[in-house]
C-alpha cells in the first residue's frame, strides 16, 4: 500500500494558529512514516467568511464603518500571511481531488472536523464523497462538544458508520461514538504534539536561547478574569508580557502586543516564553509539548468547547494549572515535566501506531 496517496481533510484554511500548525504537523507525521501525503484543498463557506477580511458596510454606526476602514489594510495584511503560509507549507501544487478511491487513503482530522456548527454541517469532513469504506478513516477528529443533538444523531450515524479507523481527539468523543456506533475507539494525541520540541524549533528556525524572559499571553476570547490573573503573575514575576492579539484598538496598558504574526513567529514565542496564560486548546497543547510553566483558564460556557482543554490537562495531570485552582502562593510555582513527558512519551508512540496502521 506504500503506493497509495494519503489524502488529509482539515480545516488547512482557517486562518487560526491551531488549525495550520495541526494540520502542518499531522502532514509531516505521515511524511516521517515514508509516504506520499497532500492535504485536500477544501473550501467551506463558512470557515472562509470567518477570516476573510471585509469592510464592514453593515456597520450600524459610523464609528464603526470608520474604524473598519482604518482596520482594513492591517487584516489584509494579516490575511496575507496565513495565506501564504498555507499555500507553501500546507498546499501542494500538485493535489489532486481525481484521485481514485482505490490509490487513496482519506484520513478527516484533526481539530473541530465534526462540530456541526462551525461548518453549516459540511460532509465533506465526514469524507461523504469518498465511496470505498476501506478509505475512509479519521485521526484525532474531534466533535467539539460533549453530546450529539438529538436532531443530528441519526445523520451523524450514517456519516460515521462506514469508516475504516477511527481516533478521536477527547475521550468525550470517544463516549460519544461509543453510545452512537456501539464502537469502541482510540484517543489519541493532536498531530501538534506527534512533533517533538526539536521538530518545532528546526520549523520555527530557532536556537535555544532566550533574550529576556516574558509572559506570553494568547487567548481565544478575552476574559476579565484571565487578564487580571496575568497582570498579578506580571506583578508576581516582574516580566514583560507580550499579548498575541490582533485588536487594533481598546489595547490593555503594560502588556506588548503582536498582532498580525506568522504561524513560525507564533511557535517561537511559545518556545521562549517562560511562563503562559492560554484559554486556547493549543495554546495548552503547545505548553505542554514545548515544558512551559503555563495557566489555563476555559472559555465562557456558552462556547461548549470546553471539554477539549479540561480533557488535555487531564490526560496530562495539570488539573491545578486551571487558573480557578491557583492560590497566590503557586503563581511562580514550576511543574515537574518528569512525569509528564513519561506521559507524553507514551501517548506519543500509541498515537504513532495507530497512524502506522492506517497509512501502512
Amino acid at each position: 500500500m506504500k503506493d497509495k496517496m494519503i489524502k488529509i481533510v482539515t480545516f488547512h484554511n482557517a486562518h487560526n494558529f491551531g488549525a495550520v500548525l495541526q494540520c502542518y504537523a499531522l502532514k509531516t507525521a505521515i511524511k516521517n512514516l515514508d509516504r506520499k501525503c497532500e492535504v485536500e484543498n477544501v473550501v467551506n463557506q463558512k470557515i472562509n467568511d470567518m477570516y476573510k477580511p471585509q469592510i464592514g458596510l453593515k456597520k450600524k454606526s459610523l464609528a464603526g464603518l470608520a474604524k473598519s476602514i482604518i482596520a482594513y489594510p492591517t487584516r489584509k495584511k494579516g490575511y496575507d500571511v496565513f495565506e501564504d503560509f498555507i499555500s507553501k507549507r500546507i498546499l501542494d501544487k500538485s493535489a489532486d481531488w481525481d484521485c481514485k478511491d482505490a490509490d487513496t487513503i482519506y484520513i478527516s482530522g484533526s481539530d473541530q472536523v465534526w462540530n456541526w456548527e462551525m461548518t453549516d454541517f459540511d460532509k465533506t469532513y465526514f469524507l461523504d464523497f469518498v465511496k470505498m469504506p476501506e478509505s475512509k478513516n479519521a485521526y484525532s477528529a474531534s466533535f467539539g462538544f460533549d453530546e450529539i443533538p438529538a436532531e443530528y444523531q441519526d445523520e451523524y450515524k450514517r456519516l460515521l458508520g462506514d469508516f475504516n479507523k477511527i481516533s478521536v481527539r477527547e475521550q468525550q468523543g470517544a463516549d460519544i461514538l461509543k453510545k452512537l456506533l456501539g464502537r469502541e475507539v482510540p484517543v489519541t494525541l493532536d498531530p501538534s504534539m506527534l512533533l517533538t520540541e526539536d521538530n518545532w524549533r528546526q520549523f520555527a528556525e530557532t536556537e535555544r536561547k532566550r533574550k529576556k524572559e516574558y509572559i506570553l499571553l494568547y487567548l481565544m476570547s478575552e476574559t476579565k478574569s484571565l487578564i487580571e490573573f496575568t497582570r498579578k503573575l506580571k506583578k508576581a514575576t516582574g516580566l514583560d508580557v507580550i499579548y498575541i492579539n490582533n485588536s487594533l484598538w481598546n489595547r490593555k496598558r503594560g502588556f506588548k502586543y503582536k498582532s498580525y504574526i506568522s504561524p513560525e513567529e507564533w511557535v517561537r514565542l511559545f518556545l521562549n516564553a517562560r511562563y503562559v496564560v492560554t484559554n486556547s486548546f493549543h495554546g495548552t497543547a503547545f505548553s505542554i509539548n514545548f515544558n512551559k510553566d503555563f495557566f489555563a483558564g476555559l472559555l465562557p460556557s456558552t462556547s461548549k468547547v470546553n471539554s477539549r482543554i479540561e480533557n488535555i490537562l487531564k490526560k496530562f495531570g495539570l488539573e491545578d494549572r486551571l487558573v480557578s485552582n491557583v492560590l497566590d502562593a503557586d503563581l511562580k510555582k514550576a511543574i515537574d515535566y518528569e512525569k509528564v513527558n513519561n506521559i507524553i512519551k507514551t501517548e506519543r508512540k500509541k498515537s504513532l501506531e495507530f497512524l502506522e496502521s492506517v497509512v501502512k
